[in-house]
């Protein structure tokens, strides 16, 4: 079949637009010309209209088989002719339909990128030629960038979109992993807030060296730690923490599974098939630094809980198999199967205890109801309530017992911890995470008086 569609005669030629007949069409919404118009208003009709000749006698010469936005214009237009590939008059319906089809569907358009670099050589291409525009005149010599949106069709704030992301392509790598430009403009705007709470972070630190800020801001500053927890964490005292809360990556490929994500920065996933030797030498590593009589908060994909159980066992912890759990409330909850599984409106942890400590809130259940944090209030994409993180750490702990978080993200845990006046330190490879939660501490974000508040206004509603 392939090679009979490759062996079929065609000729080349010109006709009026008037002498090409329109039948019923597979394609129905021509959609917007205007830019289509304006392209072939400076360099003519690139690609010919595809036509079947007709028998001698026929109203029309030829009737169409593809080009159909094309021929519109050129008749709105009022161009004299138009190029055309001729097909014989014997061309079957089924062939016709064919070529039509493969017109449309066979052709690639651009990438994002490909396009924000092609638009962007031919705006310098433009200059080059004329020269820059430096007259505020629109008919003032030399080409300006609005000449070039106006060359291609472009808005001009498209038109400046595309300049500032063909230049940001050659120095940010992140953004050449983007799949449209609208995840590229998220990745940008992503990048430009952590470098706004980069210089942040070192403005207010720099202040505080010459001004002085609230000691407790400081120290909740400090306690968030720029390393890797399986370096740092052996330097630690040992039996010195009452309470380690894991929060790990969940070995579950978050960015691509999780849509919203896609454009998450920093974030630091490990392989499935690395999850459980990294669970196991994460434990391994805090396991000496607890006390005698100390509690371990592992947060998990509820997949994997059977074999965190036995990991925990094997490491010397108690642990009952059944998890405790965050019901999201308000959520619709997230499935990536939507045909096979229900959406999931929970996320569980397994506590598990090294000696024989007791719970502070005994009577509590084991279930914390509390609603997630809106995307546009996070600064890390899986961060968690304070409220609900109090709530946790108070159930295990009390204040002035002390606190281990290898994994510190949002560092929601440590300013748990900080409102519940207990020590903490915690760690993280993410500067960007540590830059804004720095921000966040220095500027009163995580006082005492304001995420306790919170904590007790949600029990008050409960």
């Amino acid at each position: 079949m392939t090679r009979r569609y490759k062996e079929l005669n065609f000729k080349m030629g010109t006709c009026s637009p008037a002498d090409i007949r329109i039948e019923e069409r597979a394609r129905v919404e021509l959609g917007d010309l205007d830019s289509l118009k304006e392209a072939i208003d400076m360099v003519g009709i690139i690609n010919p209209i595809t036509v079947k000749k007709l028998p001698e006698g026929s109203t029309c010469p030829y009737e169409i088989i593809a080009g159909m936005r094309r021929l519109y214009c050129a008749i709105q237009q009022g161009l004299p002719t138009v190029p055309i590939r001729i097909y014989p008059s014997d061309l079957d319906k089924e062939t016709q339909l064919t070529i039509e089809m493969l017109e449309n569907v066979a052709r690639k358009p651009f990438e994002w990128d490909e396009q924000v670099r092609l638009e962007s050589q031919i705006h310098s291409l433009q200059q080059e030629k004329h020269g820059k525009k430096t007259s505020t005149k629109k008919d003032g010599p030399g080409w300006s960038q609005a000449d070039t949106a106006k060359l291609l069709g472009r808005s001009a704030s498209g038109m400046s979109e595309s300049m500032q992301l063909a230049e940001l392509l050659k120095t940010i790598p992140e953004l050449k992993g983007c799949k449209t430009i609208n995840e590229a403009k998220k990745v940008l705007k992503k990048i430009q807030n952590n470098e706004r709470m980069k210089a942040m972070s070192v403005k207010l630190q720099s202040d505080k060296a010459t001004t002085g800020v609230d000691g407790s801001r400081n120290k909740l500053a400090s306690s968030y730690v720029l390393g890797d927890a399986l370096v740092q964490i052996p330097l630690l005292d040992d039996a010195f923490f009452d309470v380690v809360e894991i929060d790990p990556p969940y070995g579950i490929d978050y960015k691509n599974v999780v849509k919203q994500a896609a454009t998450t920065l920093d974030y630091n996933e490990i392989p499935e098939d690395e999850y459980t030797t990294f669970i196991t030498n994460t434990i391994k590593a805090v396991y000496p630094k607890m006390k005698d009589n100390s509690w371990l908060i592992l947060w998990h994909d509820a997949s994997k809980a059977s074999t965190l159980v036995d990991i925990l066992r094997d490491i010397g912890l108690t642990v009952r198999g059944i998890p405790a759990m965050w019901f999201k409330e308000g959520s619709g909850g997230f499935t990536n199967q939507p045909t096979y599984l229900l959406p999931s409106v929970h996320e569980p942890f397994l506590y598990a205890r090294k000696g024989k400590p007791c719970i502070k809130k005994q009577g509590r259940s084991d279930v914390y109801s509390y609603k997630s944090l809106p995307a546009s209030k996070r600064i890390h994409p899986t961060e968690r309530p304070i409220p609900m993180m109090i709530d946790i750490l108070s159930t295990f702990a009390e204040p002035g017992m002390s606190c281990l978080v290898p994994f510190a993200g949002s560092g929601a845990a440590l300013a748990a911890a900080h409102a519940m006046d207990m020590t903490a330190v915690g760690f993280d490879l993410s500067t960007a995470y540590k830059d804004a939660f720095t921000v966040r501490a220095l500027e009163g974000f995580y006082d005492r008086k304001a995420t306790q508040s919170k904590e007790k206004k949600h029990a008050k509603k409960v």
